[in-house]
């Protein structure tokens, strides 16, 4: 298990010593995603998380009140394991560890992403995860985020779209949409599409966190 990953996987076999699906002949993808979100504070998995990203912060950059970061904190609740598929920067990179490449259902994947030294003081990113649906096929999640010193506001965008969407040929136009769908964001963004379900929020500060939380339209 990578140290940005956090909590302990919630799997068929977690279901199984639960009284209320002690008797059920199958458990279902929906099953294990209706209890990864209902676990999201489990065992202090999210504090755990949280607490992460804040040392990485607390490190970057020395601190200073100046230096734009953000602690970026995906949970995943899909019923099924996520992985990592592309990622890309506009503005800054990510900082001392890398996008968490799996995440388990019912894990919370953390890192930080940052401004770079002497440039602008922003942190802008699109990443995709790749992730089961409610139909259980591959999807490709997208969340996208931008944190703007200068304001008014730090923004958020998220999308789910068919497997290789985000890395055809013509993918340069994708991403000059998606980051303008960023820029034009709010605080709160939330997309119930493709038979998934993805939520993404961002605080409105030089330092703020931003939280994504996949999961099926049915385990809401």
């Amino acid at each position: 298990m990578g140290s940005n990953v956090f909590g302990t996987p919630v799997t068929t076999a977690t279901l199984r010593t639960m009284p209320e699906y002690q008797g059920k002949n199958s458990i279902t993808q929906q099953d294990r995603a209706k209890v990864a979100l209902e676990k999201v504070n489990a065992e202090g998995k999210a504090v755990d998380a949280r607490n992460s990203v804040e040392k990485l912060q607390a490190r970057f950059g020395g601190g200073g009140d100046d230096v734009v970061s953000t602690m970026c904190l995906i949970y995943n609740a899909t019923g099924d394991t996520m992985t990592y598929v592309i990622a890309r920067d506009w503005k800054g990179r990510v900082c001392e560890s890398a996008y968490p490449v799996i995440i388990a259902n019912g894990q919370w994947g953390a890192f930080l992403h940052g401004q770079y030294y002497n440039q602008e003081k922003m942190s802008r990113v699109g990443i995709v995860y790749s992730a089961l649906n409610n139909q259980g096929k591959e999807q490709h999640w997208f969340m996208g985020f931008s944190n703007n010193y200068s304001g008014p506001t730090n923004q958020v965008y998220t999308e789910i779209r068919k497997p290789g969407h985000y890395e055809q040929v013509e993918s340069v136009g994708i991403w000059q949409a998606l980051g303008d769908k960023v820029s034009n964001g709010k605080l709160v963004n939330q997309a119930n599409e493709e038979g998934g379900y993805i939520s993404g929020s961002i605080g409105n500060t030089a330092k703020p966190i931003f939280e994504v939380i996949m999961t099926l339209p049915e385990a809401k």
